[in-house]
C-alpha cells in the first residue's frame, strides 16, 4: 500500500512538472529536431541551392556553430534582462531565422539565416534552464532538468523520420517553416508562466548580477571556479570520446556488418532512444540521490564515464551485429545520463553567473565533437583504433570525476 501511494506520489511529481514546464519542454523539442530534421533533406536542398549534398550539409554546422561560439557572450545579458526577454526573444529570432530559410533560394543566405535559428537558440537554452532551476524545488530541480533534456532528446530521435517524411510530401522550407511557426505558437504559454513569477524572477536576476562591467573578466569568471573548471573538462573528454567516436559509427557498421545505408538511420534513432531513456533514468533517481548529498551527482559522472569506457570499445568490437547495437543502446544510456548529471552539476556548482556556466558546458560540448572527429580520423576506418582512443579518453573523463569528487569532499569536510 505504501508502495503504490509513493508511485501515485511520484507520478503526480511528474505530472505538475509537465503541466508547469511543458512549452519550455517543447521548445527543447523543437531546437532538438531542427539539428537533424535537415539530414533526410540535404539531396532537395542541394538540388533546389545547386551545390552539392556536402555543401547542403553545412547548413546544420552552421546551426549549431553559432550556438557554441556566441552562447557565453549571450548568456552575460540574463541578469541584466531577465528570463522573460531572453527566453521570448530567443523563440523571436528562431522563428525569424526559420521563416528567412523559406524566403530566400540562396546558397549563402540560407547558410546565414540557419545561423540566425541558432543564435535564438543561445539565447532560448541557457535562460529556459536556469528558469526552470530557479522555478523548482531543489529536490525536483534534478527530475525537472532531466525532463528537459529527454524532450531535447526526443526531438533529435524524431528528427531523422519526420524530415523522411515530411520530404514525400513537403518541400524543406516549409519543414523549417512549421518548426518555426510551432516555436511562436508557444510564446503565449510560456509568457503566461514567466510572468506570473514577475517578482521572484525579478529578485533572482538580481541576486545573479555581476557588478563587473568588463564582459571579458565576467566572461572568464566560470573559469576561475576551479570546480566548475574541473567539471568543463569532465564535459571535454567525455563528448570527445562519445561523439568522436559515434561520428565513425555509421562506417564500421557498413564495412564489418555490410548494414545498407538506408538501415544506418535506425542507429540514430536508437542513440537518441537511449539518450531520452538515460536522461528520464537519472530524472527519477535524482530527488533520492542528489539531494542530500550532493556530490553524488559527480560520482554519477564518474559512472557514466565508466559505462562509456567499457560500452564504446564493445560496440566497436564485437563481432555479433545484435550485440554491437545493445552496447551501443547502452553507450547512449550512459551519454543521456551524463548530460542531465552534467547540467544539475553545472547548476549545483556555480556561485552566480548560471546562464554563462551552461552556455560554456554547450560551447565545450561542441568543441569536445570536433576534437573528438579530428582525433579519430586519423584512422577513420580502424575499429581498433576508434575503440583505444574512446577507452583511453574516456578513462581520463574517469579520473577527472573522480578527483573533482574528491575535491569537493574534502571542501565539505572541512
Amino acid at each position: 500500500m505504501e508502495m503504490m501511494l509513493m508511485s501515485k506520489f511520484k507520478l503526480c511529481q511528474s505530472s505538475k512538472l509537465i503541466k508547469t514546464f511543458w512549452p519550455l519542454y517543447m521548445g527543447f523539442f523543437l531546437v532538438g529536431s531542427e539539428m537533424y530534421i535537415i539530414s533526410p533533406l540535404l539531396e532537395a536542398i542541394s538540388s533546389d541551392l545547386s551545390v552539392s549534398i556536402s555543401a547542403s550539409a553545412q547548413l546544420i554546422t552552421s546551426y549549431v556553430i553559432i550556438q557554441a561560439i556566441l552562447g557565453p557572450f549571450i548568456s552575460i545579458l540574463y541578469p541584466r534582462l531577465g528570463p522573460r526577454f531572453m527566453i521570448t526573444i530567443g523563440i523571436v529570432i528562431f522563428f525569424i531565422g526559420n521563416i528567412l530559410s523559406v524566403l530566400t533560394y540562396d546558397y549563402w543566405s540560407v547558410i546565414c539565416s540557419r545561423g540566425v535559428a541558432g543564435l535564438g537558440v543561445a539565447f532560448f537554452g541557457p535562460s529556459a534552464w536556469v528558469w526552470i532551476s530557479h522555478r523548482i524545488e531543489e529536490n525536483l530541480r534534478g527530475k525537472a532538468i532531466a525532463f528537459g533534456m529527454a524532450s531535447f532528446a526526443l526531438g533529435q530521435v524524431l528528427g531523422v523520420p519526420i524530415g523522411s517524411y515530411s520530404a514525400a510530401f513537403l518541400s524543406w522550407q516549409s519543414v523549417l517553416a512549421i518548426l518555426g511557426i510551432s516555436a511562436v505558437l508557444l510564446l503565449p504559454s510560456i509568457w503566461k508562466r514567466i510572468s506570473s513569477h514577475s517578482s521572484s524572477v525579478i529578485e533572482i536576476a538580481s541576486e545573479n548580477i555581476n557588478h563587473e562591467s568588463n564582459i571579458i573578466k565576467t566572461l572568464l569568471s566560470s573559469w576561475q571556479d576551479k570546480h566548475l573548471r574541473w567539471s568543463y573538462i569532465i564535459t571535454f573528454l567525455f563528448h570527445s570520446a562519445s561523439l568522436g567516436a559515434y561520428s565513425f559509427l555509421a562506417i564500421y557498421l557498413s564495412k564489418n556488418f555490410f548494414v545498407h545505408d538506408k538501415y544506418i538511420g535506425f542507429i540514430g534513432i536508437l542513440s537518441g532512444v537511449g539518450t531520452f531513456l538515460g536522461s528520464l533514468t537519472i530524472g527519477y533517481i535524482s530527488e533520492k540521490l542528489f539531494v542530500k548529498n550532493k556530490n553524488r551527482v559527480i560520482m554519477f559522472l564518474a559512472y557514466c564515464s565508466l559505462g562509456g569506457m567499457i560500452a564504446i570499445p564493445l560496440a566497436f568490437q564485437i563481432s555479433c551485429l545484435v550485440l554491437s547495437v545493445v552496447f551501443i543502446l547502452i553507450w547512449f544510456l550512459f551519454s543521456g545520463s551524463f548530460d542531465s548529471c552534467q547540467q544539475h552539476s553545472v547548476i549545483s556548482l556555480s556561485k552566480d553567473n548560471i546562464p554563462t556556466n551552461l552556455s560554456w558546458n554547450t560551447s565545450i560540448l561542441y568543441a569536445a565533437s570536433g576534437v573528438g572527429v579530428l582525433i579519430m580520423s586519423i584512422k577513420p576506418e580502424s575499429p581498433n583504433f576508434i575503440s583505444s582512443i574512446a577507452f583511453v579518453i574516456m578513462l581520463f573523463s574517469l579520473v577527472s570525476a573522480l578527483y573533482l569528487n574528491m575535491r569537493l569532499s574534502n571542501v565539505h569536510k572541512k
